[in-house]
């Protein structure tokens, strides 16, 4: 048996710190792994709606060999993948089933063109404007043809947070004449 029981309190109370410390790190990890998972979705998502409409290019102007992208066909098209992919009405709030708890902001949807290539398209987004989180995204992506960019924000809820984490997701669908 033993007999010397002296530590005994302080043992308790380093074995109490080290749970604590093991379920604020749990928290955070599911945290990480929930914006990962969110931000991966989406992005596959993101990235069908911008391959749709960048399939809608204007048919007369494509016969001269000239790229034309008809934006009001393929934003009609963007937004309808966008909708199907997120499950979102014809509002773009999220419908039963879908991961988002918000409508997503899309913050850009156009047709990017240079007069050579490859390019580097870089744009800057505010979110949360005009508040006191509001954040400047910076996003850069190079463009190697005539490209459909989109770039929206989703939000994410997060464990012992009080307020959700904006996502912003950039997507690039290039269009490459093949020669």
């Amino acid at each position: 048996m033993l007999r010397n029981e002296r530590g005994g309190i302080q043992v308790l109370i380093l074995g109490l710190f080290a749970v604590a410390a093991m379920i604020l790190l749990f928290v955070v990890s599911v945290n990480v792994s929930l914006h990962m998972a969110a931000r991966g979705g989406a992005k596959d998502y993101l990235d069908i709606a911008t391959a749709a409409a960048a399939l809608d290019i204007d048919e007369t102007e494509a016969s001269y060999g000239r790229l034309v992208w008809n934006e009001t066909k393929g934003t009609a098209t963007f937004y309808k993948y966008l909708q199907l992919t997120f499950r979102l009405d014809s509002n773009n709030e999220p419908q039963s089933g879908s991961f988002l708890r918000k409508a997503p902001v899309i913050h850009y949807l156009g047709f990017v063109t240079n007069a050579s290539y490859p390019y580097t398209y870089t744009k800057s987004i505010k979110v949360h404007g005009d508040t006191d989180k509001e954040t400047i995204r910076s996003i850069e992506a190079t463009l190697y043809g005539p490209s459909v960019v989109a770039i929206v924000e989703i939000e994410q809820n997060m464990y012992g947070e009080s307020d959700a984490e904006p996502i912003v997701i950039p997507s690039v669908s290039s269009i490459r004449p093949r020669n």
